[in-house]
């Protein structure tokens, strides 16, 4: 069984996600992945960066998680400066990132 925080819920229903589609997201990703993935589409929904809803966007991005083709990495990489875009990415999975 899965457990979710009501606070990170809550951030899905603002962010118009289904129940459903949370509860994959927890289940593939797990709380924190799933929560980081709320705050990448809340992000490119605020930049307008989302051409139809960002529950849509949601789902999709946890249908790519399903075929293992998501990189949350990449995604959070896109909001670095731009400075950053030259040089290597740092390692998302080690705990020695520094943000």
């Amino acid at each position: 069984m899965v457990r979710y925080s009501s606070g990170r819920l809550s951030a899905a229903q603002r962010s118009r996600i289904r129940i459903g589609v949370y509860v994959d997201a927890l289940e593939k990703l797990g709380p924190d992945a799933a929560a980081v993935a709320i705050m990448i589409t809340a992000e490119r929904h605020s930049r307008s960066e989302i051409r139809l809803t960002p529950g849509a966007y949601f789902t999709g991005m946890i249908g790519k998680a399903k075929r293992d083709e998501l990189d949350l990495a990449k995604s959070l990489w896109g909001f670095g400066p731009n400075e950053w875009q030259h040089t290597d990415k740092p390692d998302l999975a080690s705990n020695n990132v520094l943000w």
